[in-house]
């Protein structure tokens, strides 16, 4: 997973230049509210592309990421975040003080097995309480994934010069979301969008 990402961060980077379309939009604005004023932790920061949205309206953004060359992309962007490399499994030893989590296009790539100790981990570091914004991809017509045996994950086939990777990417229903999120989330708020899910919650005290 990290060397596809590495070897694919200058790509994804370029994708999102140009005016986004309103979706998006509407999705920023959510992301920022939920945000505002408030030290973030996000997860899986990429290039820092959405780092930089959110460090619009809170008081303060680290991104980690465990992508050495994505990393290297946000620290160009100087968009008044910090990033630093770091599992998104072992946050304990990431720098600073948090009370609020971010994560984009992430929560598709956590194993389904791990996904307790995942949110376990990420809310002891930003505290009960805690505003939460998530956002991933939804299925869409074209996704083609498929299963192996002794796991309840999906994974995709994609090719980058030549080379094949397999990328572990999940895909959640509305009633799926709220079932994994209800053991650790208050207030949750889901939107389901055309090409993209997000949702906001709290963390549970």
């Amino acid at each position: 997973m990290i060397g596809y990402y590495d070897k694919r961060a200058q790509q994804l980077d370029d994708a999102y230049r140009g005016e986004p379309p309103q979706w998006v939009r509407e999705m920023v604005a959510d992301m920022q509210a939920a945000l505002r004023g408030r030290r973030v932790l996000e997860v899986a920061c990429g290039s820092g592309h959405w780092t930089c949205f959110a460090a619009r309206s809170a008081a303060h953004v680290t991104g980690v990421d465990a992508a050495p060359r994505m990393l290297e992309l946000a620290r160009a962007k100087d968009c008044g975040a910090i990033f630093t490399e770091a599992d998104a499994y072992r946050l304990d030893g990431v720098p600073g003080e948090f009370d609020a989590g971010l994560a984009m296009q992430w929560f598709s790539h956590i194993p389904r097995a791990r996904i307790g100790e995942f949110l376990t981990g990420w809310h002891r570091r930003i505290g009960p309480g805690a505003p939460v914004f998530l956002a991933d991809n939804q299925v869409m017509p074209y996704t083609s994934t498929y299963t192996k045996p002794g796991t309840a994950d999906t994974f995709e086939d994609r090719e980058l010069d030549g080379e094949r990777f397999e990328v572990l990417k999940n895909y959640f229903t509305a009633a799926e979301l709220r079932s994994l999120l209800d053991p650790y989330a208050d207030d949750v708020t889901l939107h389901e969008g055309v090409h993209w899910w997000w949702l906001t919650y709290r963390v549970r005290g």
